[in-house]
């Protein structure tokens, strides 16, 4: 007896499915690195974010150490001081405290007692702005993070005995 000849199947293949899947998981990859990760209204947020819990952070270890810190910002970014022998020194071996650079397309705007600090691009001989004392005590600051175009701005606050707060404000974009 003799079987009648096989149907075509009306179906993909197993290695036909798998070639769409793969070309679908490249585009998709190659689609999310050219978009990035939110550009530079997102990279802002983050450098907010991180000053503030570096404040925080910073002021938990002054009252830890009993030892006096500071911070000394910069136009492009920040960094952590100790007081060593009556001179303000970097602080070299900590990794979570150590100095900071800001992305391009984020400002750094800095008020003490209500009044716009120019900063520099360079170091000032490790003079700081801002006191962290072993007391818990700091001195108070503003500092203001924009977008380039002012469309994105955080505001990080410290006051004498308070817990730094993070902001966001208004934009002009």
């Amino acid at each position: 007896m003799q079987r009648p000849p096989p149907k075509a199947s009306s179906g993909f293949t197993l290695i036909e499915v798998l070639v769409v899947l793969l070309i679908i998981g490249l585009t998709v990859g190659f689609v999310t690195l050219s978009i990035g990760t939110g550009g530079a209204a997102r990279q802002t947020e983050e450098e907010a974010r991180r000053l503030a819990a570096l404040i925080e952070l910073a002021r938990e270890e002054a009252v830890l150490r009993s030892q006096e810190l500071a911070i000394e910002f910069r136009r492009d970014g920040y960094r952590f001081l100790q007081l060593t022998e009556e001179k303000w020194l970097p602080l070299g071996d900590d990794e979570l405290l150590r100095q900071r650079m800001l992305p391009s397309g984020v400002e750094l705007v800095l008020e003490l007692e209500d009044d716009e600090v120019v900063l520099g691009a360079e170091p000032e001989k490790e003079t700081p702005h801002v006191f962290l004392l072993s007391s818990g005590e700091s001195s108070p600051f503003v500092v203001t993070l924009a977008t380039s175009d002012q469309s994105v701005l955080w505001r990080v606050a410290g006051r004498e005995d308070t817990a730094v707060t993070l902001t966001r404000m208004a934009g002009d974009g």
